[in-house]
């Protein structure tokens, strides 16, 4: 981590300090069918695939030097790598904004 780019160095930070969380919150969320991770679920999906943007863009628009040094095959293949962090994502924000109610209606307890 020490060699990459500022850029990627705080993506890196922002994974740890809010992926990491929301992902222990979205097992709980999601094993017990809990409605309410919808908003945290579609800013995840979101804020995961915009930090796909540079990362991708890194792969094919740099110019000498880094990731420059690429062949065309070895950044399909990088791409190929991540692209499932970009759609993956994507679809859950997708599914979760669709659906106000992802897990059906929740049943309350009666007296």
């Amino acid at each position: 981590m020490g060699t990459c780019p500022a850029w990627l160095r705080s993506i890196i930070w922002c994974e740890l300090a809010l992926q990491v969380p929301f992902f222990i919150l979205a097992t709980y969320a999601f094993c017990a069918r809990k409605n309410w991770i919808r908003m945290p679920s579609i800013a995840y999906g979101v804020h995961t695939a915009t930090t796909l943007a540079p990362i991708l863009g890194s792969f094919w628009l740099s110019g000498s030097g880094g990731y420059g040094k690429l062949t065309v095959a070895e950044r399909a293949k990088l791409t190929a790598l991540y692209l499932p962090y970009l759609v993956v994502p994507l679809l859950l924000a997708l599914r979760m904004a669709l659906s106000p109610e992802p897990f059906g209606k929740n049943k309350t307890k009666k007296g």
